[in-house]
């Protein structure tokens, strides 16, 4: 895997001050997939054990085709996104017999994989622990094992087993190493303190180490498409990050495991720590990854301070909710900065969302968003997709399950053309001065 920089604030220096920010654009190089690229900033397009929600994979790829159509018929290297498989989702569905017994059926067309499982074969595969939508499967964790519990019961987990899963079974492109993630309070969501935390990074250290022990092993082995890995660090004051593996140059990125209570400086406060450790570190080589911070407002927040990948379920949970994104994306510019609004001014500003099950669209035979060019915004109206969800029609939410992620997309899409431009500072500060960040929905 290779990542390689595009633009940066404060251009070719090395260093990055905090005031101006640390947001890049770059492109994540896969083995496995010659001529495609992986833009960053971006977003993991999530899935629910194995499967986007609401989308087949025909849908999928017209979606993917529809938004880089005209980026693609100019460039040598085809955009793509990437697909967040959580590892917990993935011993459900398919689960380790099912797919044991599939990958060992003989195919003399092509080598089954789990891509080809899930008939996912076209995007690259992003393994991560945390589940986003339910952040508190494990349980009663040691410094050996970590207990889940999951649909089937509780389920044990060791780091040979891990390891016997990530490079003999799921073999993603991408995985977050095995950690603790016994280490947030469920009613709190805060981190816990003392023994817990002392633990917790003991373990992260110790099977950070063996899950790139394991790997190095592999690669020595056979040499080609092992799979790459980000070493995960929480942060609870100085010098409570967990020391970094031995073999640091393996390590292609940095998860962020940080609380949804804590202040997004705190990423700057990581970054300072990871030099600390290693004075030889060279940041610009690694990706930064952060779960769980999917509202654009905090895409944007964690962008400026230097984070390249999300996940979470934004798009998704809105449309279950009858929600569709119309938050302005084109609209803002990032050449010209818009002047301050007033208090008064503000409630003409454009809402996150519209709320189709309000009765103001029985009749509305406009698209969602006039200039959106995805299936759903093409083809059907405000009013029809009304009428879906008052009768409890399923499509209502797959609808706006396409236009909603095509929309998400889209603004990260636009994030990229903005920091190109060296125009992020006021692109973001022209979009939150567009939107209500007090009322996410709208009637």
């Amino acid at each position: 895997m290779q990542f390689v920089i595009g633009t940066k604030a404060g251009g070719s220096r090395v260093e990055q001050k905090e005031e101006e920010g640390q947001y890049r654009t770059g492109k994540i190089l896969l083995e496995g997939f010659p001529k495609v690229k992986v833009s960053t900033p971006n977003y993991l397009v999530h899935t629910r054990k194995g499967t986007i929600p609401c989308i087949t994979c025909d849908h999928f790829d017209r979606l993917v085709e529809n938004l880089f159509s005209s980026t693609n018929n100019n460039q040598e290297e085809e955009e793509r996104v990437m697909l967040n498989l959580n590892y917990w989702d993935l011993l459900e569905n398919p689960s380790v017999e099912v797919l044991n017994s599939y990958l060992n059926e003989k195919n003399e067309e092509k080598k089954n994989t789990l891509s080809s499982y899930l008939h996912l074969e076209k995007y690259p595969l992003f393994q991560t622990l945390r589940n986003v939508e339910y952040p508190f499967p494990t349980s009663n964790s040691n410094d050996k094992t970590m207990y889940a519990d999951l649909e089937k019961g509780r389920t044990k987990v060791n780091i040979d087993d891990f390891n016997n899963h990530v490079f003999n079974l799921f073999k993603p492109n991408i995985f977050i190493g095995m950690c603790d993630l016994n280490i947030k309070c469920e009613i709190t969501n805060n981190f816990t303190s003392g023994k817990p935390l002392k633990r917790a990074k003991q373990c992260n250290e110790n099977w950070g180490n063996k899950c790139l022990e394991k790997r190095m092993e592999i690669l020595l082995e056979k040499n080609e498409n092992v799979p790459e890995m980000f070493y995960s660090v929480f942060y609870k004051g100085e010098n409570s990050l967990p020391n970094l593996p031995k073999q640091i140059d393996q390590v292609k990125g940095i998860h962020l495991d940080i609380s949804p209570n804590d202040d997004l400086d705190i990423i700057y406060s990581i970054k300072k720590e990871l030099l600390k450790l290693n004075e030889n570190i060279n940041l610009d080589k690694l990706l930064f990854y952060i779960s769980g911070k999917d509202h654009p407002i905090e895409v944007l927040e964690c962008i400026e301070r230097g984070v390249d990948l999300f996940d979470g379920v934004y798009p998704f949970v809105t449309a279950e909710m009858a929600c569709a994104s119309i938050y302005p994306i084109e609209s803002v510019s990032y050449s010209e900065e818009l002047m301050d609004y007033s208090s008064n001014e503000r409630k003409e500003l454009s809402p996150m969302t519209i709320n189709l099950r309000d009765r103001n669209y029985e009749t509305d035979f406009t698209p969602l968003v006039d200039n959106c060019n995805c299936y759903v915004c093409k083809n059907h109206t405000k009013g029809y997709i009304h009428h879906l969800f008052n009768t409890h029609e399923m499509l209502g939410t797959i609808l706006l399950s396409i236009h909603n992620l095509h929309w998400y997309l889209s603004f990260f899409k636009r994030i990229r053309e903005s920091i190109d431009a060296n125009g992020f500072n006021v692109f973001k500060k022209n979009f939150i001065l567009k939107v209500s960040p007090t009322s996410i929905t709208s009637k």
